[in-house]
């Protein structure tokens, strides 16, 4: 059906924010920024693209937003959560899910009611924060997350040509000079990283 359709291409197009993400950083970075990054990614897109915003909204009108988002936001939590020790798994990681998709729902509907009254960096900020708070990451790391994936999004190569008319066409991916950007703090970086330091 036309529903079931764009909720396959809408699961892909989430899922193609990773793939962006990976090809312009590669392992420069860790999971955790990684993953910040592309949720600042994923609320510019928003805001610069009033017609993905009046897809997402149509989709979670059906309410397929849970069903076809599911896997890949638990797939997110996961990787986060390997990376600091955290055991998340079972029924937390399913409703931590699905809270983080409500979440980024209702601030979508939000936005799209009062486009004007809110920037692009405080619902980005928020959803992340949330994000990490769902998964016990400590006030003080969080704070430090966002703070360095505030400095590092703005120089990065970001050309949101890439997922154009869902086409996904890597001639709008421009690899990362690292050169350029500040050092991840060992803080952010994976367990296995800061044990041997």
């Amino acid at each position: 059906s036309k529903r079931n359709l764009a909720a396959v291409i809408q699961e892909e197009f989430q899922r193609q924010n990773k793939v962006y993400m990976e090809k312009l950083i590669g392992d420069g970075f860790s999971n955790t920024v990684k993953m910040a990054l592309e949720i600042m990614n994923m609320w510019k897109k928003y805001f610069e693209n009033g017609h993905l915003r009046r897809f997402m909204l149509e989709l979670d009108a059906e309410h397929e937003l849970v069903n076809y988002s599911f896997d890949v936001v638990k797939l997110f939590f996961g990787y986060v959560a390997a990376e600091h020790g955290i055991k998340f798994e079972g029924s937390e990681s399913d409703f931590a899910t699905v809270t983080q998709i409500g979440t980024t729902q209702e601030l979508l509907v939000l936005i799209s009611n009062r486009p004007a009254q809110y920037s692009c960096r405080e619902v980005a900020r928020y959803s992340l924060s949330t994000f990490c708070k769902l998964l016990g990451l400590s006030p003080e790391l969080v704070k430090e997350l966002i703070e360095f994936v505030e400095e590092v999004f703005p120089r990065l190569p970001i050309d949101n040509r890439y997922f154009e008319n869902f086409a996904y066409n890597d001639k709008f991916v421009h690899r990362v000079d690292f050169s350029t950007l500040p050092e991840e703090s060992p803080s952010l970086a994976p367990l296995s990283q800061r044990w041997q330091q």
